[in-house]
């Protein structure tokens, strides 16, 4: 049975990032299993075109196993998915059967990914949340700019992470994903 295994990001910054990110857990053993393909969502959040464009990224295979990581902005993590993802899947399937053979999971990160690099980077967790490009900043003593995300992703001490609460969700989706 031939399985897709995909984590889909909603920048192109963050397909770098997260390969990083989880080429670490899978070097520190917190994950391990077949590597999840990582990607940029198809179409830009809070666009419809997202599921029917996602759902095509499945086609050649018997089953798939999605993780979509979004930045909730500041809002509730909840009405985050919700009003990025979650409607339109439910408008998606509105008149369709959803196929059993694919699960789609969303997780968030809180406000953006930069606190997720900063935190790793060693960055208190409540100002890397507060203002992460500002801690961020302060931390690599240079102005950032998103295009570094990938690149100080290296620089990432994994443990760092696996505190928070949003992070441990993401660990345990990927977890999740790497069951047949």
């Amino acid at each position: 049975m031939k399985t897709l295994r995909l984590i889909l990001v909603e920048d192109t910054y963050g397909v770098g990032f997260h390969r990083e990110i989880i080429r670490k857990l899978y070097e520190k053993k917190i994950l391990s299993g077949p590597t999840p393909k990582i990607g940029r969502l198809p179409a830009k959040k809070c666009n419809p075109a997202i599921i029917r464009k996602t759902l095509a990224k499945t086609i050649d295979y018997d089953k798939a196993k999605i993780i979509i990581v979004i930045d909730t902005e500041r809002r509730n993590p909840q009405t985050a998915v919700k009003q990025d993802i979650i409607q339109h899947l439910e408008n998606h399937f509105k008149n369709k059967k959803k196929p059993e053979n694919i699960t789609i999971n969303t997780t968030t990160v809180d406000p953006n990914h930069e606190a997720w690099l900063c935190i790793g980077l060693g960055g208190t967790p409540e100002k890397c949340r507060q203002n992460p490009q500002q801690t961020i900043e302060t931390i690599i003593n240079r102005k950032y700019s998103k295009d570094m995300l990938k690149q100080k992703a290296k620089q990432v001490n994994i443990e760092n992470l696996l505190k928070e609460k949003d992070f441990k969700k993401y660990t345990e989706l990927l977890k999740q994903i790497k069951d047949p």
